[in-house]
């Protein structure tokens, strides 16, 4: 035991019997003694210089060992900051999937926005070039009809060098004639205005002459051919 109570106007030891060392009232009067059981109104409750509970006051300098309810209040603590953390890292996460839901969204909104966008022009496109392909291919029409007619050979040459130069124009359009004359008629393609009785089974069902030709710009008719088909008797 720490003689602490061994000052020198106090005669306690070991076989000390004031009561001191049991929380009772000290009669010690040694002013070096940091019990504190001398001052006024504080009572000592000193265990070798540590004790469990201590009513000595703010400038007590005991050592305290922690209780259970030190250990519960700390827990209980601990456990309220892991709650708080865990709600925080919920909403987090919510958050999170909101916003990611939101960008996916997003996208695709943006996707089908140029998807419609091009489709749009595309069509746009298509339809300027059919417009003006409905004025130039009945001036092709004229320039064949006037190139298959007699006439003067150098006028003709005229004729066929605007015709060639009409023609290339009307392709890097897109336009194409639709093959017709000894194909296998198509209603997909041709228009058939006529029929030509024939005994020759090859020529059923074929085109055998061409009234007027069709053009298609890519995979769109722009207009049927127009003929005729044999057809066996």
């Amino acid at each position: 035991m720490k003689d602490k109570h061994k000052h020198k106007n106090c005669n306690c030891d070991e076989s000390c019997d004031c009561g001191c060392q049991d929380g009772k009232e000290c009669t010690c009067n040694d002013e070096s003694c940091d019990c504190g059981c001398h001052d006024e109104g504080k009572e000592c409750h000193c265990n070798d210089g540590e004790h469990e509970h201590c009513d000595c006051g703010d400038d007590c300098n005991c050592k305290h060992e922690p209780t259970i309810e030190d250990y519960q209040k700390a827990f209980d603590q601990f456990e309220q900051a892991l709650t708080k953390v865990d709600a925080e890292l919920a909403k987090v996460k919510q958050e999170a999937q909101t916003n990611q839901h939101l960008a996916v969204t997003y996208k695709k909104d943006l996707e089908r926005y140029k998807e419609r966008n091009k489709n749009i022009e595309e069509e746009s496109k298509q339809a300027a070039i059919e417009n003006v392909a409905s004025k130039l291919i009945p001036i092709l029409d004229q320039f064949e009809v006037a190139l298959s007619g007699g006439g003067d050979q150098a006028t003709k040459k005229g004729y066929q060098m605007i015709y060639a130069g009409l023609k290339r124009t009307v392709e890097d359009m897109g336009i194409t004639p639709i093959e017709a004359l000894g194909e296998k008629f198509d209603s997909k393609l041709h228009s058939a205005v006529s029929k030509l009785k024939t005994k020759d089974r090859s020529k059923d069902g074929v085109v055998t002459a061409v009234y007027q030709k069709g053009y298609k710009l890519n995979d769109k008719i722009i207009r049927y051919a127009t003929v005729e088909v044999g057809e066996c008797e």
